[in-house]
C-alpha cells in the first residue's frame, strides 16, 4: 500500500558537514521542504523515497562564502609555500630581491612561514573568529599598500593586483 506526504519544516542552523567540509553554525532561520513517498507491507515500511528542499537562498549563500573563505585561505597558504620553497620566484612579483642568504631567509621565513600559518590556521581550527582575523589582517595590509602606493609613488601593476586581492580577500573573510 502506498502512502505518502509533504511537509515543511522551519529551524535554526546548527552547522552543517559536507563532504570533509564543515559549515559553521550560524544560528540563523532556515526551512525545508520534504516530500515521502512510502510503500507499506503488512504494517511496515519496506520502501522509502525521500526528497528534501533543505538548501534556502541564505543557505546556500552561507555555503558559498564558507567555500569562499576556505578558498582564500587555501590561496594564503599557496603564496606562503612558493615563498618557503622558491623564494628567489617572487623576486618578479614583490620587488624584493633577495641579496645573499639573510634575503632568502626573510622571504623564506615571513612570506613563507607566516603566510602558510596564517592560512593554516583557520583551516585547522575551523572557527569563525580565525577566518575574521585574517580578513582583519588582509584589510590592514591593503590600507597599508594603498597608502604606500601613494606616498611612495610604486602604483605598478603587482602592486595594483596585491591591493585587489588583499581585498577581495578581506572582505570575504571578514563576511
Amino acid at each position: 500500500m502506498p502512502a505518502s506526504g509533504c511537509g515543511h519544516a522551519v529551524g535554526s542552523q546548527l552547522g552543517l558537514r559536507i563532504e570533509a567540509m564543515d559549515i559553521a553554525p550560524t544560528g540563523k532561520q532556515v526551512a525545508m521542504t520534504v516530500i515521502a513517498i512510502l510503500r507499506i507491507e503488512g504494517g511496515r515500511i519496506v520502501e522509502r523515497w525521500v526528497e528534501m528542499d533543505g538548501y534556502s537562498e541564505m543557505e546556500v549563500s552561507s555555503m558559498v562564502l564558507q567555500i569562499l573563505k576556505v578558498i582564500a585561505a587555501v590561496g594564503t597558504i599557496g603564496t606562503g609555500l612558493i615563498s618557503l620553497i622558491r623564494p628567489r620566484s617572487v623576486t618578479g612579483f614583490t620587488g624584493l630581491k633577495p641579496e645573499g642568504g639573510r634575503g632568502v631567509t626573510e622571504i623564506r621565513a615571513v612570506l613563507g612561514g607566516f603566510f602558510v600559518a596564517l592560512g593554516a590556521v583557520p583551516l585547522a581550527l575551523g572557527a569563525p573568529e580565525t577566518y575574521l582575523m585574517l580578513g582583519i589582517a588582509y584589510l590592514v595590509v591593503a590600507v597599508v599598500r594603498a597608502a604606500s602606493m601613494i606616498v611612495d609613488k610604486s602604483v605598478v601593476q603587482s602592486n595594483v593586483i596585491s591591493v585587489v586581492v588583499e581585498i577581495v580577500f578581506g572582505v570575504i573573510l571578514v563576511l
